[in-house]
């Protein structure tokens, strides 16, 4: 999973964002799995909400900012 990100940027990353990185991917690959199994979109979106839920809340926590704060 995290297999493009260098060796010495991944030990700066806090455990917290490690751990939510690692999870939204397992559940997007339950997601996909899911999907495969029974073809039923309203299950795959309501998943999807709650996946992108957590994906908006770990883009508001975690924010890589610039030499001018930005």
């Amino acid at each position: 999973m995290f297999d493009f990100v260098p060796p010495a940027t991944m030990g700066k990353l806090p455990l917290e964002f490690k751990t939510l990185a690692l999870g939204t991917h397992r559940e997007s690959d339950t997601i996909a799995a899911d999907a495969e199994a029974n073809g039923t979109s309203k299950h795959a979106l309501a998943q999807l909400a709650d996946v992108l839920q957590k994906c908006v809340a770990c883009h508001a926590s975690y924010q890589v900012k610039g030499a001018a704060g930005q």
